[in-house]
């Protein structure tokens, strides 16, 4: 694809590189001249010598002196630019090469491109800067499709960029502020360079609602500016796709599968089953029963491949087939590094680990990857996730003391199922033999081995959660950091270590219990036909209910040995994260016990995490590419981008391939946001400064009317700070949305429709939620964001920096920080059209030193600094409030 069409000689050669062509030419008489061009940095050809003249026998297209990056330009006498079949031959040669050819006509006014000379060291195909400017300019076909089309220099100056890293084999991290279209900013080269090079390239992202935009927005936007089928396929994680096999199972057997309880939300379910197309769950229009779900969703370590009915008719392998002819994956940041985890032991080249083979990366988001690498590449122990994996193996209802199949008691899981699909077949006396000791085994051995487990897991993560809360002591935190010193005390070697072994110990005589069983059925299903099912019958699109899903014999069986084995792997992971916290002594790694909640739905976690992230991203995703983009609208601290290259591994890599690009936001942010900053109110550490921020609150949110978002840095902050202030909210008449009382999505349906609403929120507020208009006028942050200090994590990694003579809080506490209090400002403005106010009720704004770094990281604003009743005149009168006229 060139920018201009065939005559735009300047697009392809400078003025002084064409004049000595045309002499060449002329001092022929006109016959046929080759010479090799030599490109600049914006492959506009420079320089140029001779090769040949007078006729085509020279051949020049095979000189040996010719490198990558040239290109063989040679003119047609009579004009006609079309290649003839030696050219062609000749340009897929020199191609092979990475050398260009091209044709021009012997005045040197018109040019036609046959391959251009663009490759790169690893043999790939580059994309020429003029391409994208074309793509981009408002004669391009971005502006001849989208109604409306403004160029935008920052996007174009962002394409470029992406461009150039994919072409030198290099990694970019550039920030593009809100407005600039970054999306489309990556998606145009991202195509390019995927097509031109019969590749793929991954574009990951952290949320759900970035992704399908671009699937249902922004890709097939581009693919009709362009003309073109764009081949792009949304991958999610294999949990969100249905199992026709594992809801066929439940289905048949709802009395030995299901607790009563769970029959209700099973029947939703099911019910969607009918009539999905996809067995995507987000496709629902309901949020099914995690436990439902888990008994029916798709699971990597118990699928049967070929040998299952409803492979024909799989969701989930019907999707990953798709993948195989995509040029783009999106993907979320989990499913990226589950992928560049196991290819970093198959190797980089392997044709598929999660996802097929790619050669390039693109992170939207990047301010979460960190983040997210960190929770994947950590490890961690459960209660709630024992009692899952118990529960699916078996589990026993009723009240105590109930016998086996008495009153009030049933029994439900995987060893039940088992023991009736054996019973089936107890009628064939060839098998009674290798059934009977199956039977044995589940009733004598697996069964008891589950109940003992479930007793001693609970005990272990009892001991924890208590020996947490006592080392919490008045602090009330239900945090704990596995230290040295915790490590050496009395109470952990005399109950933790203790506990915690023999909690392992029963994980694992778990498994090989699991696994002597799954050696008898193995020889059951070796003496059935059954079980060689190719999957044949399932490819008629029978759907929940169909005779193909259950029934007794080697298939049934067969199945129950793939769960078993899974169930066995599963312990066994589970006894080594355990074993890994508990010990706390691996270097790299902080640890800790949290707690959450308290009775049958309580968790206790014990987790180990890497405390720099950056060393593994580095390790398993930048070694293994050839480009790896970061972008996000947050990513620099003024225009430092040195905080997120640590972050996310960069600091680690090659410095001559890493670039860097700051796009700022298109909006005008003088004319249409206020930023006022309180600067009277108690500093936020002292006793007053709650009652001093609900007083404060109020006032601003009478200024504004509502409509407001109030970002908080805590729950505890949040939920203190709403009971304070319901009876402002009553006798103003202000509805308050709290975040945890509805689902986030209801919570922001809700403000949008009433205009008066004030949402308090923390966490996932702070980013991803676009609310434009008038509805949200006004974001109000009352503490700047800076990490607890006594969080494990972050204690760690200022502890890991000390050591290395860094300033911790300079370059870890002060840019992560910053980088939060953006994402919450960049709440305000979504469009041209919006207008509105950011409030920040932390004084050490004001007062610090540091605070200036927070101020510095925005961009220019109206800016009101002054006590509470001034900032709350100025903010009425900016949002035309009336009463402040």
């Amino acid at each position: 694809m060139r920018s201009e069409p065939v005559g735009a000689i300047a697009n392809y050669i400078s003025a002084e590189a064409a004049e000595v062509l045309r002499r060449e030419i002329e001092q022929t008489d006109g016959a046929e001249v080759f010479a090799v061009g030599r490109c600049d940095s914006n492959y506009v050809v420079c320089d140029l010598s001779v090769l040949a003249r007078g006729n085509r026998g020279a051949a020049p297209v095979v000189d040996p002196t010719l490198i990558r990056g040239q290109v063989v330009i040679h003119n047609h006498p009579s004009g006609d630019l079309t290649p003839s079949d030696a050219d062609v031959t000749a340009a897929a040669t020199l191609a092979a090469r990475g050398i260009g050819f091209w044709i021009v006509d012997n005045s040197v006014l018109r040019i036609r491109s046959v391959t251009d000379p663009l490759a790169n060291e690893m043999g790939s195909i580059i994309i020429d800067p003029a391409d994208i400017s074309h793509l981009f300019s408002p004669a391009g076909p971005f502006a001849a499709r989208f109604p409306g089309y403004e160029t935008r220099e920052g996007q174009i100056e962002m394409a470029l960029a992406v461009a150039q890293a994919f072409s030198n084999g290099g990694h970019l991290v550039v920030e593009a502020g809100t407005g600039t279209g970054k999306s489309l900013a990556y998606l145009a080269p991202a195509f390019l360079w995927a097509r031109r090079n019969s590749t793929r390239v991954v574009v990951s992202t952290n949320t759900i609602n970035l992704q399908e935009q671009m699937i249902h927005k922004d890709i097939p936007a581009i693919s009709d500016a362009l003309g073109e089928e764009l081949r792009a396929v949304l991958v999610k994680g294999r949990g969100n796709y249905l199992c026709m096999r594992k809801l066929n199972r439940v289905l048949a057997d709802q009395d030995r599968a299901l607790e009563p309880a769970l029959r209700g939300p099973f029947g939703q379910v099911l019910e969607w089953a009918y009539a999905t197309d996809t067995g995507d769950r987000s496709d629902m229009n309901f949020e099914p029963n995690p436990e439902v779900w888990e008994m029916v969703s798709s699971e990597s370590d118990m699928c049967l491949h070929a040998k299952c009915p409803h492979f024909g008719e799989c969701f989930f392998h019907r999707a990953r087939r798709e993948m195989d002819d995509a040029e783009i994956l999106v993907v979320n940041h989990h499913i990226l590094f589950a992928d560049a985890s196991i290819r970093s032991q198959l190797g980089p080249d392997a044709e598929r680990a999660v996802l097929p083979r790619y050669r390039a990366v693109i992170l939207d988001e990047a301010h979460n990857a960190a983040d997210i690498a960190t929770e994947y590449f950590g490890r961690m122990a459960s209660r709630i996730g024992l009692i899952r994996l118990i529960n699916a193996v078996y589990r026993r209802e009723g009240r105590p003391g109930a016998t086996a199949g008495g009153p009030g008691q049933a029994d439900y899981g995987a060893l039940v199922r088992l023991r009736g699909a054996l019973y089936s077949d107890w009628a064939d006396t060839s098998k009674q033999g290798r059934i009977r000791a199956a039977l044995d085994l589940i009733d004598m051995e697996a069964a008891v081995s589950a109940i003992r487990l479930r007793e001693v897991g609970e005990t272990f993560f009892e001991e924890a959660r208590q020996f947490a809360l006592r080392s919490a002591g008045e602090s009330g935190e239900r945090t704990l950091r596995i230290t040295d010193e915790i490590r050496s005390g009395q109470e952990w070697d005399r109950v933790i270590w203790p506990a915690h072994e023999r909690l392992a110990a029963a994980l694992e005589d778990f498994a090989e219990c699991l696994v002597r069983l799954v050696k008898i059925l193995r020889s059951e299903v070796d003496n059935t036909g059954d079980a060689e099912n190719d999957g044949s019958g399932g490819t008629g699109g029978e759907g929940p209910g169909s005779n193909n899903s259950t029934g007794s014999g080697g298939t049934d069986v067969y199945a129950e040995t793939v769960e078993l084995t899974a169930y066995a792997n599963r312990a066994r992971g589970l006894a080594d994260s355990l074993r890994f916290a508990v010990a706390a002594d691996a270097p790299g790694h902080v640890y800790w016990i949290e707690t959450a909640g308290a009775g049958p739905r309580s968790n206790v976690r014990v987790v180990a995490a890497p405390i720099a992230a950056g060393e593994a991203i580095a390790r398993y995703l930048l070694e293994g590419q050839e480009s790896v983009i970061f972008t996000s609208a947050t990513l620099a601290v003024g225009e430092s981008f040195n905080y997120i290259k640590r972050d996310v591994g960069l600091d680690l890599a090659d410095p001559g391939r890493v670039s860097e690009l700051l796009v700022p936001s298109p909006f005008d942010f003088e004319r249409q946001v206020l930023l006022a900053v309180c600067d009277n109110l108690p500093d936020p550490d002292t006793a007053r400064w709650e009652d001093a921020l609900a007083e404060a609150l109020s006032g601003v949110l009478e200024a504004s009317g509502g409509r407001a978002f109030v970002l908080f840095t805590s729950y505890k902050l949040l939920g203190a700070t709403a009971r304070r202030m319901e009876g402002f909210f009553r006798q103003h008449r202000m509805r308050l949305l709290q975040q945890g009382e509805a689902p986030r999505h209801t919570l922001l349906a809700g403000f949008r429709r009433d205009v008066r609403s004030v949402l308090f929120g923390t966490d996932s507020f702070w980013e991803g939620v676009d609310v434009p208009g008038e509805a949200l006028s006004c974001v109000v942050i009352p503490r700047l964001p800076f990490a607890v200090p006594t969080v494990p994590l972050v204690e760690a990694r200022i502890e890991h920096l000390r050591a290395g003579g860094a300033d911790p809080f300079r370059e870890y506490t002060l840019p992560a920080a910053v980088l939060r209090f953006k994402q919450g400002f960049g709440r305000l403005i979504r469009t041209t059209a919006d207008r509105g106010a950011v409030v920040v009720l932390d004084s050490r704004t004001a007062r610090r030193s540091y605070g200036r770094s927070f101020i510095a990281a925005l961009p220019g604003c109206t800016t009101c600094l002054g006590g509470i009743t001034e900032v709350c005149t100025r903010l009425g009168e900016w949002l035309g409030r009336p009463e402040y006229q």
